[in-house]
């Protein structure tokens, strides 16, 4: 396993790093046992992971995280976030009211008080079974939530920090929603983060201009979506070059996919997330990289394949092209 330091965060940690809170929640969203969701996240500590990443009240597994950790918890980076929903029973204690009043929150453009923010960590640590976390996210910022959030929600943060319950304060962007990171050029400018977790892919590299903004910052960046939303197969990319350009033939998209999956070939890359993840490990600027899975046989070919060499000079030209 390969290592980096986070900005100035003073955190360092494995280039791969274990999302417990995407869509596969570890497996549990897929049928997986309690059990085996454990088993997942330890045998990822034998490969040298250092950096679990979760979704807090949202992702609904921190309990599953926190008990797969507790026997190595010294050894490693426990990353989890805090959204701006407002603290109201039941909204913390039920998965599915906390993710609808996360979302009224961020399409009206709302922001939690501070007393709210501090009920989502307290719980989070609890359920964690943590007195601190190494790093805790605002979730998912949008650029009309970002000016309270740095009003309102950073201080709140600080003030944990200042407690000893964060160890460094993180953003993530809603990625989504803002894909070409208005939010985050705000947070990276104001530098009131420690890292910032940012949206990157072989399908949107807009990142870049503002990676060196982070790097004078000394703010540590995470790469989340190397993979998610159409990067795993021919198809899904023909597909996905379709949403991303409107308008665009299936079958000269289809076209393009299949020649992009040519040159992977000739040059020795295995499969489409192999290149995906290797070319978000490697970018300049970005340290670690998020991958979610259910399964020890993905979360194995995922991590060898950040710990892989950059690609070759053909296959970034590749990339330039689609």
């Amino acid at each position: 396993m390969q290592y980096v330091a986070l900005g100035r965060s003073g955190l360092v940690s494995s280039v791969a790093g274990l999302g417990a809170g995407g869509p596969s929640r570890l497996g549990m969203a897929t049928g997986s046992t309690r059990a085996e969701a454990i088993t997942l996240v330890r045998r990822a500590v034998d490969l040298g992971v250092t950096l679990f990443d979760s979704k807090g009240l949202l992702g609904g597994v921190d309990d599953i995280l926190g008990e797969a950790l507790e026997p190595v918890r010294r050894q490693v980076l426990i990353s989890t976030k805090v959204n701006l929903a407002p603290a109201i029973w039941p909204v913390d204690r039920i998965r599915l009211l906390h993710r609808a009043a996360a979302f009224g929150a961020a399409s009206l453009s709302l922001v939690a008080n501070p007393s709210a923010i501090r009920a989502h960590v307290e719980r989070t640590l609890r359920l964690l079974r943590v007195d601190y976390v190494d790093i805790l996210s605002l979730h998912a910022v949008t650029p009309l939530q970002y000016p309270r959030a740095l009003a309102v929600a950073v201080p709140a943060l600080e003030r944990l920090k200042r407690e000893g319950k964060i160890r460094a304060i993180g953003i993530t962007e809603s990625f989504m929603r803002d894909p070409e990171h208005r939010m985050l050029e705000k947070a990276l400018n104001d530098g009131a983060v420690d890292i910032a977790m940012a949206g990157f892919n072989i399908l949107n590299c807009s990142i870049r201009p503002l990676l060196p903004q982070a790097d004078t910052r000394n703010i540590g960046v995470i790469g989340m979506f190397a993979v998610r939303g159409g990067l795993r197969s021919e198809k899904d990319l023909a597909a996905a070059l379709c949403r991303r350009t409107p308008g665009v033939d299936r079958r000269i998209a289809a076209s393009r996919a299949a020649e992009f999956m040519r040159v992977l070939r000739s040059n020795g890359v295995p499969a489409l997330t192999d290149a995906a993840y290797r070319f978000c490990r490697h970018e300049n600027g970005i340290g670690a990289v998020l991958f979610g899975t259910s399964s020890v046989a993905h979360l194995e070919r995922n991590v060898a394949a950040l710990n892989a060499p950059p690609l070759p000079r053909a296959v970034i030209e590749a990339v330039d092209r689609l």
